[in-house]
């Protein structure tokens, strides 16, 4: 059986930090995504997705030093899992975005707009 593990996400980033260990740079950032629609009642509702992404500079990848806070982005990659305990012996569940391409997108907002 032919399996797939794989997620585009166009959005905007929110908090970002650029580290590098053993000489490779790498990203750690949110995407928030949005979805509109209306409730029940008629009221316009905007539903926000925060996705944890984490991005190493290689080909496909942006220079990651000009990724900011509000860019818009486009990012291809896979869903990954990570299952761990805290110090203070909390069970965590973490899910991110391993990029494998990230691509600044032009303009003010990825999202077409209602007419």
């Amino acid at each position: 059986m032919e399996q797939l593990n794989r997620v585009e996400l166009i959005g905007h980033i929110g908090s970002i930090s650029i580290n590098r260990i053993s000489g490779n740079l790498y990203g750690r950032f949110s995407v928030a995504t949005s979805y509109a629609y209306k409730s029940k009642d008629g009221t316009p509702v905007i539903d926000t997705t925060w996705h944890n992404v984490l991005a190493w500079q290689e080909q496909g990848t942006v220079a990651l030093e000009s990724l900011t806070r509000g860019d818009a982005v486009h990012v291809v990659g896979r869903i990954r899992v990570v299952r761990c305990t805290t110090e203070s012996g909390a069970d965590r569940v973490v899910t991110e975005v391993i990029a494998s391409k990230v691509e600044k997108i032009a303009g003010d907002s990825p999202f077409p707009q209602e007419g």
